[in-house]
Order: structure tokens, then C-alpha cells, then sequence
């Protein structure tokens, strides 16, 4: 990379000797610099074992070793078994591992003697897939023009043969790949040689392969970790070899910048690269000006951390816009501002660009408050792909997004991200656009420069593979950090959709749809992402099932819902109904009971006349009796008298017919009234059952209104959670924050205490009490408070044991007595400590000097009552007697092997169990051993037993495996185990809870395992970077796990057994070595390091915070540092000014 720089007028180029995130190629060997004894001893092993892994982690050198470093040296001459020669290959593997390795030995200079021929790849493909001797038979088929020269393949990225083998298809053709290196290097009289680079998380892939294993053991080259003064070469040389001089004092900053972590590399060549990019335009300026710069000065390195003035201008302007619209229309958000537009302007479109606009600003602004308090190295990467990204036009940042989800893989989290290979084509079927608006963005971020993606040729095309040029991008780059972690979210979703589709279409009795919380999820997933078959396909193949089974749910739950609305309606009708009829039947029985009175009351009246005219008429035919007995007296008067009578009796007949009709209907109305009657009654029934019916009804409304009660106290105490959450996370900002304070010791004090100040007022009816605080961020953000006071007040160390007579190397193990605690370690020496010392001063007892011996190193220590025991390199146990003679008894129990660990056991702790390098368990009786008995041999093994630790009951033992296996054995019942487990790593530290309920193992990964005493499995969580070396309780409220990332970390044992996969201990961060060994000093944790050195850690916010208070003496936070670090928040703002320790 070259840039033109005015100098007298004359333009000159310069060459920036550092290139940024991407590897070193050949090209640039002139500025490789800081391996070469590592060049060497690769070149070494390589010539001797024929096949060689340079194994290490992202970012550790790999590829630039080998191309800047090896190559060259190949070509400069190097000796191999065919001469000085040398045919390269150079190649991934990629999706087709044999044809890729044709086209690498179908280059020029490979198979032929020099660079005019080109053989015919397909032929070499052809020859190559015959069989596994396809490799060798290429080189046979050209023995005559080879001799003299050596051949070589060098396959980069080696970890692509595991991750693209997608298929059985694939599979096969990696296993056919393999079959030909293997056999390749097997030809001794040929010189044909392999050197492949791995990533060291990948190497458990290897076991795949038959053969492979067995070869990569005999030959591997694990890549070590720059030192300071290997960076300081890296920074210094290439800048002499161009002439650039650089600032003394910004030499130092820059080393002291460096985080020695696996990103440290490219994350310093991006910082360096722009560094003299700044310094160029600066040196253009100062010649305009006829000014001198001669060196490369901090102000040009201060910079790399800051946008240009021209993209802050561009963005401020809409920000400013945005501001306005939203203060002058009164709108509370900008997705408000949106839904007014679109009710004001008919173009949809227009509203829509705006919008994205306005949001776009909204971002950037968020993206660049998150820089402002980092330091130039740790935010230059992230400023400088912010500042790429907005050059990206409006409607094109969506496919950039989808883009740089697409190639990253965070599935491990954003610490062990993945670059993951992808083509173009691909690409724009994700983001569904056109393949040409995917290269347009690609050559954006792909430009000399920058370099933040990488593809396989030069001409984009849509087979072209595009790959993340390194994970730190991710790491320093807070916006994709976001998108990775969006992405692995909604990943995660999928395939658990995908997965349950799967099951319920077998077994739908096992899974049934989705339903409540679980499908609103599912379905703001699948609105919000609109993920299509070719982004689904990558993570589970049931793309179709899974959409199906979501719109089954979405399907049932509207059914649902809709008929749970129809059954509300029907029961609002019903109760109309209800109420119209229990209405009408009480008027209707009303009606009847008046009808039936007066029916009844018409009837009997009818009876009376009726019997009154019978009684008339027998009235009638008496007289007409009586004149018939006087008819005989006269003849006409009889006649007269006679049809007078048969009248008479005519017309008593007929009213004694109607007074029967009268009396018939009497009675058909007194029995139509008593009808009435009873029908009145079962209305009186109906209408008391529905009164029944409305009262259950009633019952029905009150508990609906006491869980409408219940809900919104709920919603209260969720209103609550949220805020005291929001204070929290405020004072884990806080907190954050004041360790980034530079050079102001007393605000960076104040600002910590104030943190611990809002996170006990976030639980307002409760405040928190500070020994109850149990926040990693707050716990750190006060002893780095402390750290920075003690410090501005000449105290070299904080809460370090200073003494003459320390350890001079690793401090291997920590144990606690009755009144002291005991150190040991590779010097042999066994030093004493008084647990009541309070200072980071004292002068411990010196025990045990083992100056002199043959073989000094104590790697275990236990001890119980006044007896001491040591087991280490010295091969032998040592049983002291605390009190009495520094001669200890030794007992050989081992074998004359190395004595990994060792514990007390028995109910008195009268007996030792030990385990060593003979792979074997003992059980030594102190007893016997003091008068020269033998030891009980209680457990074989096939592999290293380098952990174990015994159970309160004194019987029970657990051991720990170097081939993952943990083992439960029984002290009464030898060679037997009682249960076992085995994980996928080395067992490096173990320990039973002092209660013995739980197990807690950990391994060289740095991963951390919860065990219930059955061995069943409760969690695991990613605890360290590196292997964990130790693990010891402070009784049963907790643990502490040291590890060689120079971390220790403190565990809440109640977090971890209720299975919180979130949980985040206490990292007790401030070691400058391998932490090996720790225990505890009252509530005090004492850790050990590499270098000799031994730190103790209060564990509670209480007791730190008071020693802040007393050396904060009442300042007060001054109103600037205020709004820097803590900001605007009127729930705090009558706190400035005032004391944080009052």
C-alpha cells in the first residue's frame, strides 16, 4: 500500500509498511518481522516428520508465518531430502479438497521444472481420484523432470475439510483426501512433504480421520503468543526499513495498548496501519505549510480512534433533522415520526428512505458514544468499518447487514466467532437482491486499506467465495458484534421450530403446536427476519415443515381466539335471552295468577245462580204437582191446568240443562285456574334457577375482577423489575465506565462508589445492602478504583503478599490449617502465612527450603490437624508434622513417578489418597506408612489421573481423567468404580461442595461443570479462555476457579445449582501470570500464580466499598465528570455535587 506525500513540493511515495486485518503474503516478507525462531523450528520439524499442523488459535500468525516467513525462506535455498528445489502447492481445501489440491499442482513451477509449463488440472484430477495412491502417481508420472527438486503442499485453513463437509458426499471425498497426504508421506524415496495450519478449537475434528490422529501427534507446531519484545520488533523494524521514525514515548504507549490476547496481531497492524496513514496526512499539511514533522508523533496515533470530520458532518446534519421533527411535531420516537408521514405523503416510498435515513443517523450516533471512552487501539477497528459502512448507500444497508450475518459464524459466542465461507451467489438469494448489488458492497469493504472481507479471486463472480478477513472485526466492531449475536439468536430460533415441526410430525403427542408466549415469539421471529429457504437451509434442512407447523400454529390460535370471541358473544346473547325471558315469565305468571282469580271468582258466582234456579224448578214441579192432584176438580180447569203444567215442566227441564252446562263450566274453569296455578309455579321455579344461573354469572365476573386485579399487580411489580433492572444495568455502565478513567485516580474512585451507590437504590422498598451486591461489573469497577488511589499515592501493589522470602516460580498449591495457610511450588519451598494479616505485607515461615535437591518442584499439598503431606516431582510422599521436625517422613508409593494430587480421607483424616504418574490411585495409611507399611492400591487407570478430591464422608473419592472420564470410587471397595461420567475434554481440576452434595469439575478448555454427588449433570458454563487449574470452596456459599488466562473467577454456588445459564462470577482480574492455585483466608480468596506471586481478593462490595470511602475522604463529583460518565437521568441529577461515601 502506498500513499503520495508532498515534500518540497515534490511528490513522493511512501510504502505503509503495515497491511491491516489481512495476513502477510509473500509480497510483503520485507515487512515480516518477530518469527523468526519459530520459522526455523517449523522448518525443522517439517524436514524430519514429513507432515506438520502449525496449530493455533484465529489470529495467532498462522497464515502469515507460512507465507512471509516460510515460503520465502523455501525459495532462498532451503535443503530438503530432494535438494534445494522446491515445488509449491498452496491451497484451501474449500468444498472440493481434490480438485482444489489439481489446480495448486497444476500451477506453474509445481510438477514441472520451471515456470513456462502448465500441466492440465483435469488430468491431475483425474489421476488423483483413481486412488489413494493419486498423489504419488502424479509425482512418478513426472520423476525424470522432478529430481533436484522437493514438493510440497501447504493447505491453509485445514479446519475447512470439517466445516464444509456438509453431506456424505463431501464427507467421503475429505476422507479420500486425506487417505492421499497420508499415503503421499509414506513414499520416503520421494521428497514429497505436507504443511498444513489449523485452528487449535478445531484439532478434535481430526479424530475423524483414520490414520490422521496418529500422524499430526508426531508432527505439530503449536504457534506461541508473541512476547513484548517480539511486538516491539513487529512495531520498530518495519518502520526502520522504510525510514519512518516513530516517538519514544509512543513506542511505549503503543506496547502498553497491546492486548495479549489471540487477536493481538491483526487487531496491532490495523491500529499501525492507520497510525501512519494519519501521520502521511498530517506530514501533507505540515509540508503545505512549510512545516518539519519528523516523526510519527501520539496525537497521529490518539487519532485512529476518530471519525473524520466529513462523516460526523453527514451524519450530524440528519441527526439534527431528526431531532427537529421529533421536538416540533411532538412525536415520541422516530417509528411515530414514520406512521405520521405515511398519514401526510402519499409517496410511500419517499417516507419509507426518509425514515431509514433518519434511523440509519439514530444509529451512528449510538455506535459512536460507544467508542468515545476506548482507547485508540481498542476502537480504531470499529471506528474505521463504521466510517466504511456509511459510505454504503441507504437501501443498500440491509444486504450489507445480511451480508456480514451470512459469513460470520457465532454459534460458540462472539469470543470463538468463525469466519464462514460464502459465495456471492448464495449471498443475494439470502438477501434476495441481485447478485451485482452484493459485489458493489463487497468491493467497498474489500479495498486496499481495509480489507475487512476477503474473497478467493480477484474477479468477483457469483461462484467467488467471500469470507470475514478475521474474527477480531467482530470482536472490535460493536455493530456486528450486534448482528452476529442477532443472527445466532435467530438461528437458534429456527431450528428450534424446525426441530419441534419435526418431532410433532411423527409424534404430535410428544410435540404439539406452538401456543401463548412460545408463538408470539415464533412469530415476531418470522416478522421481523422474513427468513427464506436459502438462509434456512444452512441451519436445518426442514425449511417447509417448519413454516407449516408455524402457520398451523398461527391457524389454531386465531381459530381459537375467534371462537373464544363467538362464545363471548354467544354468552352476551344468552344473557340477553336469559333476562328477557326470566322478565316475561314474571309478567306471564303475574298475568295468569289475575286471570285464574278471576276466572275462579266468575265460575263460582255461575255455580250459585245455577243452584238457585234448580231449587226454583223444584219449586215449580211441586205446584205443578199440587195442581195436577186439583186437576180431576174441573175438567176445563184440568185441561188448562195441564198444559200449564207440561209447560211448567218444559221449562223446568231446560233450566236444569242450563244449570248443568252452568256447572260444568264451572268446574272446566276452576280446573283451567288451578292449571294456571301450577304453571304460575314452575315459572316461579324457572325464574329461581336463572336467578341461580345470574348469581354464578356474578361469582363468574368477580374472579374475572380479581385476576384483573392480579394481572395489573403483576404488570406493577414487571413496571418495577424493569426499573430496578434499567439501574442496574445503569450502574453496571457506571462501573464500566470508571475503570476506562485514565490518569484521574479520585474520579475514577467517586464514579465506582456512585455505581455501587444506584445498583443498592434499584430495588427502592428493599435497597440492596453493598455486602449483598454480586455483580461482576460493580465488584470491579471498585477495586480498580482502589487500585488507581493506592496507586497515585505510591503504593506499588494493592492486595499483594510482598515478602523476601516469597516463591520464585509457580505457586502449585494452597491449603488451608487451623491458624494459618500453607504455599508450595516448583521451588520447593513450603512457606507459612498468618490468616489474620490484614495488610498486603507479610513475612511468612519458612518450612521447607528445598534449595539444592535434586528434583524441588511440590506440585500437591493437604493438610489436616498438625500433619502436612507433599507430593510432587520429587517422586515420593512427604508427611510432615506441623510443630516439629522440617525432616519429613518419605513414603515411595508410586512407583518412583511424578505424585499429581493428594487428599486427606478417613473419618479421623488418618489416611492419604494420592494419584501419579504411574496411573494409579493409593490409599496410605499415616499410620502404617510412619513405621514402614505399604500402601492399599485402590484404582487403575488407562490414562493420567491428574485431579481428585475426597468426599466429607471421608470414603467416597472422584477422580478426574486426562481423557475426560471422571470416576466416583469407594476407599472400602478397591478397583471398583462406584459411578462414572466422561466429557470431551481433559479433566484439569476437581472437587466435591464441603456439604458433598455437588461435584464441580473443569478442563483445559476453561469450561466449568456442575455435578450433582449422582453425577447427573446440572450446567456448564464457558468460565475461562484457557485451562483451569484449580477449584476450592469457601464453604458451601461458593467457589473460585484459576485458570492460565491469568484470571481467577468467584462463583455463587445457589446461582449455579439453580441452573442460570447467565450467570456472571466475580473475575478477579488483575494477575500478570498463570494463575495456579487458590484458597481461601477468612472471607478472603488468596490466589498463586506463575511468577511466584500471591494475591488476596475481599469477595464482598461492602468491604471494598468501605476501604474506597476512606480513601475517597468526601470528594465530591464534580459536575463535568458527572455528565461525562454518568449523564443526564433526573432520578440522580440532586446527587451532583455531593459526597459518594456519605
Amino acid at each position: 500500500m502506498t500513499s503520495l506525500v508532498a515534500k518540497n513540493n515534490i511528490a513522493t511515495t511512501v510504502k505503509n509498511p503495515f497491511i491491516g486485518l489481512k495476513a502477510f503474503s509473500q509480497e510483503d516478507k520485507s515487512f515480516f518481522f518477530g518469527r523468526d525462531k519459530e520459522v526455523k523450528e517449523v522448518l525443522r520439524k517439517l524436514k524430519s516428520t514429513r507432515l506438520l499442523a502449525v496449530v493455533g488459535p484465529a489470529g495467532s500468525g498462522k497464515a502469515s508465518m507460512i507465507k512471509a516467513g516460510i515460503l520465502p525462506e523455501l525459495e532462498s535455498g532451503y535443503e530438503g531430502q530432494g535438494g534445494t528445489k522446491w515445488g509449491i502447492a498452496m491451497f484451501t481445501p474449500g468444498r472440493n479438497p481434490i480438485g482444489n489440491l489439481a489446480n495448486a499442482l497444476a500451477k506453474r513451477n509445481v510438477l514441472t521444472p520451471d515456470i513456462k509449463a502448465e500441466p492440465n488440472s483435469n488430468k491431475i484430477e483425474e489421476v488423483l481420484r483413481r486412488s489413494s495412491m493419486g498423489l504419488v502417481n502424479c509425482i512418478k508420472e513426472r520423476s525424470e523432470v522432478l529430481k533436484g527438486k522437493n514438493i510440497i503442499l501447504i493447505i491453509n485453513q485445514f479446519e475447512e475439510l470439517f466445516s464444509l463437509m456438509d453431506d456424505n458426499a463431501k464427507r467421503n471425498e475429505a476422507r479420500d483426501f486425506v487417505k492421499l497426504l497420508l499415503r503421499a508421506i509414506k513414499e520416503k524415496e520421494r521428497p514429497i512433504y505436507v504443511l498444513i495450519s489449523i485452528e487449535s478449537d478445531m484439532m478434535s475434528e481430526i479424530t475423524q480421520f483414520r490414520g490422521l490422529p496418529e500422524v499430526i501427534n508426531q508432527g505439530q507446531y503449536l504457534m506461541p503468543r508473541m512476547s513484548k519484545q517480539d511486538i516491539r520488533e513487529v512495531i520498530m523494524r518495519p518502520l526502520r526499513k522504510v525510514g519512518l521514525p516513530m516517538n519514544d514515548k509512543l513506542r511505549g504507549t503503543i506496547l502498553d495498548d497491546v492486548e495479549y490476547t489471540d487477536d493481538q496481531l491483526p487487531v496491532l497492524q490495523h491500529a499501525l496501519m492507520r497510525t501512519v496513514e494519519r501521520w502521511e496526512v498530517a506530514k501533507v499539511i505540515a509540508n503545505q505549510n512549510n512545516e518539519e514533522l519528523e516523526s510519527i508523533e501520539r496525537e497521529h496515533y490518539g487519532s485512529i480512534g476518530d471519525y473524520s470530520a466529513a462523516t460526523i458532518k453527514a451524519f450530524e446534519e440528519k441527526w439534527q433533522t431528526y431531532e427537529q421533527d421529533i421536538s416540533f411535531q411532538g412525536d415520541s420516537d422516530i417509528y411515530e415520526l414514520k406512521e405520521r408521514l405515511l398519514k401526510l405523503h402519499k409517496d410511500r416510498d419517499d417516507v419509507e428512505r426518509y425514515v431509514a435515513e433518519l434511523i440509519d443517523a439514530y444509529k451512528f450516533q449510538q455506535e459512536r458514544e460507544y467508542y468515545v471512552s476506548l482507547k485508540p487501539m481498542e476502537k480504531a477497528l470499529g471506528v474505521h468499518a463504521e466510517e466504511v459502512y456509511a459510505e454504503i448507500p441507504i437501501n443498500q444497508k440491509r444486504t450489507c447487514e445480511l451480508i456480514f450475518k451470512a459469513i460470520t459464524d457465532g454459534e460458540k459466542g462472539i469470543q470463538n466467532v468463525k469466519t464462514r465461507p460464502v459465495e456471492i451467489s448464495t449471498l443475494a438469494a439470502i438477501a434476495e437482491v441481485d447478485p451485482d448489488e452484493v459485489k458493489e458492497i463487497i468491493r467497498v469493504f474489500i479495498k486496499d486499506g481495509r480489507n475487512f472481507i476477503q474473497a478467493n479471486q480477484r474477479d468477483l463472480r457469483g461462484s467467488t467465495t467471500i469470507t470475514l478477513t478475521h474474527g477480531s472485526l467482530v470482536r472490535k466492531w460493536n455493530r456486528l458484534k450486534t448482528w452476529v449475536e442477532e443472527e445466532t439468536e435467530s438461528a437458534k430460533t429456527y431450528v428450534r421450530l424446525a426441530n419441534d415441526a419435526a418431532i410433532h410430525s411423527t409424534t404430535p403427542e410428544k410435540q404439539g403446536l406452538w401456543r401463548d408466549n412460545q408463538l408470539s415469539f415464533g412469530e415476531a421471529w418470522f416478522n421481523q427476519n422474513s427468513p427464506n429457504e436459502t438462509w434456512a437451509m444452512r441451519y436445518h434442512a426442514g425449511y417447509g415443515a417448519a413454516l407449516l407447523f408455524l402457520e398451523k400454529s398461527i391457524a389454531k390460535r386465531d381459530a381459537e381466539l375467534a371462537k373464544a370471541k363467538a362464545a363471548e358473544e354467544e354468552d352476551k346473547r344468552r344473557r340477553r335471552m336469559i333476562l328477557y325471558i326470566v322478565s316475561s315469565a314474571a309478567i306471564a305468571c303475574l298475568c295468569l295468577a289475575t286471570w285464574a282469580y278471576f276466572e275462579s271468582e266468575k265460575a263460582a258466582k255461575s255455580a250459585v245462580v245455577a243452584l238457585q234456579k234448580e231449587e226454583l224448578a223444584n219449586l215449580s214441579a211441586l205446584e205443578a204437582e199440587t195442581e195436577k192432584r186439583n186437576a180431576s176438580r174441573s175438567a176445563r180447569e184440568a185441561a188448562v191446568q195441564a198444559k200449564i203444567a207440561l209447560q211448567k215442566e218444559e221449562e223446568a227441564k231446560k233450566a236444569s240443562e242450563t244449570a248443568a252446562i252452568k256447572a260444568e263450566e264451572a268446574r272446566v274453569a276452576a280446573n283451567k285456574a288451578k292449571i294456571a296455578a301450577i304453571e304460575a309455579e314452575k315459572q316461579k321455579e324457572e325464574a329461581v334457577r336463572q336467578g341461580k344461573i345470574a348469581e354464578k354469572e356474578k361469582a363468574i365476573a368477580k374472579t374475572k375482577a380479581e385476576e384483573a386485579a392480579i394481572a395489573e399487580a403483576a404488570a406493577l411489580k414487571a413496571e418495577a423489575l424493569a426499573q430496578k433492572l434499567k439501574l442496574q444495568s445503569l450502574a453496571e455502565a457506571i462501573a464500566i465506565k470508571s475503570k476506562r478513567i485514565e490518569n484521574k485516580p479520585e474520579t475514577q474512585g467517586q464514579i465506582a462508589k456512585k455505581a455501587v451507590e444506584i445498583f443498592q437504590k434499584s430495588d427502592g422498598k428493599n435497597p440492596i445492602a453493598e455486602n449483598e451486591i454480586f455483580n461482576p461489573a460493580i465488584y470491579e469497577g471498585v477495586y480498580f478504583g482502589i487500585k488507581a488511589i493506592k496507586k497515585s499515592n505510591g503504593e506499588k501493589t494493592f492486595n499483594e503478599f510482598i515478602a523476601n522470602d516469597k516463591h520464585r516460580g509457580t505457586i502449585y498449591a494452597i491449603v488451608k490449617g487451623d491458624d494459618a495457610f500453607y504455599t508450595a511450588g516448583s521451588d520447593g519451598k513450603i512457606l507459612k502465612w498468618d490468616v489474620t494479616a490484614s495488610k498486603a505485607v507479610d513475612k511468612p515461615q519458612v518450612l521447607v527450603s528445598a534449595v539444592g535437591k535434586r528434583s524441588e518442584t511440590i506440585l500437591a499439598m493437604a493438610v489436616a490437624g498438625n500433619t502436612l503431606v507433599t507430593g510432587g516431582k520429587d517422586r515420593k510422599l512427604a508427611i510432615y508434622t506441623l510443630g516439629g521436625s522440617s525432616t519429613p517422613i518419605e513414603v515411595d508409593v508410586h512407583n518412583s513417578r511424578f505424585i499429581w494430587n493428594v487428599a486427606f480421607a478417613g473419618t479421623r483424616k488418618d489416611k492419604i489418597v494420592s494419584t501419579g504418574q504411574d496411573r494409579k490411585v493409593y490409599l496410605t495409611d499415616l499410620t502404617v506408612a510412619r513405621n514402614g507399611g505399604k500402601s492399599t492400591l485402590l484404582f487403575s487407570s488407562p490414562t493420567n489421573i491428574k485431579v481428585l478430591d475426597v468426599h466429607i464422608n471421608g470414603r467416597n473419592v472422584v477422580l478426574g481423567a486426562t481423557n475426560g472420564r471422571i470416576s466416583v470410587i469407594d476407599i472400602n471397595s478397591p478397583n471398583k468404580e462406584v459411578r462414572s461420567k466422561v466429557i470431551n475434554a481433559n479433566i484439569s481440576a476437581i472437587k466435591y461442595s464441603p456439604n458433598g452434595s455437588y461435584i464441580v469439575a473443569a478442563d483445559v478448555n476453561g469450561k466449568v461443570y456442575i455435578y450433582d454427588n449422582e453425577l447427573r449433570q446440572i450446567g456448564d458454563y464457558e468460565a475461562h479462555n484457557l485451562a483451569v487449574t484449580d477449584i476450592e470452596f469457601n464453604g458451601n456459599r461458593g467457589f473460585v476457579t484459576t485458570s492460565r488466562d491469568k484470571t481467577a473467577k468467584y462463583w455463587m454456588m445457589q446461582k449455579l445449582t439453580e441452573g442460570e445459564k447467565n450467570y456472571e462470577p466475580f473475575i478477579l482480574n488483575d494477575h500478570s501470570d498463570w494463575c495456579t492455585a487458590a484458597n481461601f483466608s477468612g472471607k478472603q480468596a488468596v490466589v498463586g500464580c506463575k511468577d511466584g506471586s500471591l494475591k488476596f481478593w475481599a469477595l464482598d462490595v461492602g468491604t471494598l466499598s468501605k476501604e474506597l470511602c476512606g480513601l475517597l475522604k468526601d470528594k465530591k463529583i464534580k459536575r463535568k465528570d458527572w455528565d461525562k460518565y454518568i449523564g443526564e437521568d433526573a432520578a440522580l441529577e440532586k446527587t451532583v455535587g455531593t459526597s459518594t461515601c456519605q
